[in-house]
């Protein structure tokens, strides 16, 4: 230990008395270091760490695929989702949920709160514990009995000053009552972070009374997101292959069923209920195949990110080879001047493994110096990254500097600092005494020592630009599609443009079958609510800093939510395999939009 602190002194002396040489290579470093501290912050945040849920590897997503229909989301149908509960055998628990807004009346107006409708079964399956008061109940997740409500932590101390008496307190969400029976401890959210609200999801029944007419019956179809918990033991194949046989033994009771469910999935953000056909009107053939996905809930979420994300990882490692490479070079070059000094200590006794070690210990110390300022660059890096970035990139979020960013940077600079600091150490470690006493001076020696390391310099050198140029062409590239992205004409103009959002209450859970009388209350809600929106609209517009005011059921290329059809061309026949049909989004708008998006005629 006492070695180790000389020679750690006589490291920092020796880069003091070379300020511009140590602040060289320790910005290099830092530079290299710094953006991949960034990159793996990044990375561990999203792909590596484990969701805030125990054991959160047997949480998995549940979906059906029908014939004809993309494998790009994963959900259930209500029908299938009420089967798995009462056959399945491979999970612990399964739960479903739909994402949901809450206008909440509160004592200042109206505020638009995140929450979702969710299975009681969701909670023990990712061993969500109350703070106070209980969960939801098997039976609170039926019509009428599901007027009760769970707080998120936070919601609970910013919202209600951490009031002690919010258990049975009544709020009015969407213009109904719900009673808290609870608060979620802290920490836990779910399925996003700013989640503050859930309420017992009434899972449609998939057979309802036609109304006026009790002897048929209605099929509603309702696609949900499904997670289940597996059981020890069960793999993800395993369950798939089960769910993937309670499927299709009952798609093939009712062929009818399963065509329309074929053309019913859609995310549960942008469908509702598909219905209005009484079973057995459906069009007859051959029962479309189904298959089902199992998947791990990590998995599904950030699964899509991972090439991007490793494409960079390689991008941010080819910054550091260069930057360890200069410094190798430069540390080579500092050697000339030292050869002297090296050849004195060796005079005294040193023998070559001391002098490459204390080489190796200033090469480490100047790394070390560069990984911290690193830290500090990555930190403000990470921070920045969310405003940087698209806003719906799952866990992004919890990017952040936490202990294992913290070995990950310690453990970089050592590597760094032993693997660029070995070839300068060895190469200059092989003092000739004789010849370097006896030269006149360190410049008299200066040219036959670079001769000496000619070699290896060119070969830094080559390594060099070899890694430049592989970095270049590839920041090239991508420079080229991200200005072909910003200058690409998107048929509109959103400069100036402000947006807004305003939430329909959910009002077809007022009853489980839906009466004419239910449809009419419906309706005239529904009105109600459209007709106040259009007057605001109206009086937004004759505001003097307004130039136009529209509406629209959906932003510009976004294509989470809304309403989908498929299309078929007249005159062509329709592709033979279904899932090749083509499929476009539908958006609603009022005259005004196209004002204030300055849209473009092209015809008509």
């Amino acid at each position: 230990m006492d070695t180790l602190l000389r020679d750690l002194r006589y490291a920092l002396r020796a880069l003091v008395r070379q300020r511009g040489f140590t602040l060289t290579v320790v910005a290099t470093l830092a530079l290299g270091i710094g953006v991949n501290t960034a990159m793996f912050s990044i990375v561990h945040g999203i792909l590596l760490r484990p969701l805030p849920y125990p054991d959160d590897g047997a949480i998995v997503r549940i979906g059906e695929v029908h014939q004809g229909q993309a494998r790009s989301n994963v959900f259930l149908t209500n029908h299938s989702m009420l089967l798995l509960q009462d056959e399945a055998e491979s999970f612990e628990q399964l739960a479903a949920y739909r994402p949901r807004s809450f206008n909440w009346s509160s004592p200042d107006g109206v505020v638009s709160l995140s929450g979702a409708a969710v299975s009681p079964s969701l909670f023990p399956l990712l061993r969500a514990a109350p703070q106070l008061g209980r969960l939801f109940v098997e039976e609170e997740a039926r019509a009428g009995a599901n007027q009760v409500t769970l707080l998120s932590h936070r919601a609970w101390t910013t919202r209600f000053g951490s009031d002690p008496d919010i258990l049975g307190r009544v709020l009015t969400f969407n213009e109904r009552p719900f009673t808290v029976v609870g608060v979620l401890a802290e920490g836990f959210y779910f399925p996003t972070p700013d989640a503050e609200v859930w309420t017992p999801y009434v899972i449609p029944a998939f057979y309802r009374p036609q109304p006026g007419n009790p002897g048929r019956q209605r099929i509603i179809i309702v696609s949900v997101t499904a997670l289940g918990r597996l059981r020890p033991g069960v793999s993800e194949e395993q369950a798939a292959t089960e769910v993937r046989t309670i499927l299709q033994r009952n798609a093939d009771t009712s062929p009818a069923i399963a065509a329309r469910m074929s053309r019913a999935m859609l995310p549960p953000t942008g469908g509702g209920a598909a219905g209005g056909r009484a079973a057995g009107e459906g069009a007859a053939g051959d029962t479309p195949e189904v298959d089902a996905q199992v998947l791990s809930l990590r998995e599904e979420m950030v699964g899509g990110y991972r090439p991007a994300l490793l494409a960079l990882t390689v991008a941010t490692a080819l910054v550091l080879l260069i930057a360890g490479s200069n410094v190798a070079g430069l540390l080579l070059a500092r050697g000339v001047t030292r050869q002297r000094a090296l050849a004195v200590c060796a005079a005294l006794g040193a023998g070559r493994g001391r002098i490459v070690r204390q080489l190796l210990t200033e090469s480490v110390v100047l790394s070390l110096t560069g990984g911290a300022l690193g830290l500090a660059a990555a930190t403000l890096v990470i921070r920045a990254v969310p405003a940087l970035v698209p806003g719906d990139i799952a866990r992004l979020d919890e990017v952040t500097v936490d202990g294992v960013v913290l070995a990950f940077t310690l453990g970089l600079s050592v590597v760094v600092g032993l693997a660029f600091g070995a070839v300068p150490a060895f190469q200059w470690s092989r003092v000739e005494l004789v010849r370097t006493l006896n030269e006149g001076s360190a410049q008299a020696t200066g040219g036959f020592r670079l001769l000496r390391s000619g070699r290896t310099r060119a070969a830094l050198a080559t390594a060099q630009v070899a890694l430049a140029v592989v970095l270049l062409v590839g920041a090239g590239l991508l420079l080229r599609s991200f200005v072909g992205l910003m200058t690409v004409d998107r048929g509109y103009d959103p400069d100036n443009v402000i947006t807004g959002r305003a939430v329909i209450p959910d009002l077809t859970l007022r009853t489980d079958v839906i009466s004419p009388e239910a449809m009419a209350e419906i309706r005239d809600a529904i009105q109600r609510f459209a007709e106040a929106l259009i007057d605001s609209l109206d009086r937004m517009a004759r505001l003097p800093d307004v130039a136009a005011a529209g509406l629209s059921s959906n932003l510009p290329l976004l294509t989470t939510g809304g309403m989908f059809t498929t299309l078929q061309v007249a005159g062509r026949p329709p592709p033979s395999d279904p899932s090749d049909t083509p499929r476009s989004a539908v958006r609603i708008a009022s005259p005004g939009y196209f004002d204030v998006m300055r849209l473009r005629l092209r015809s008509g």
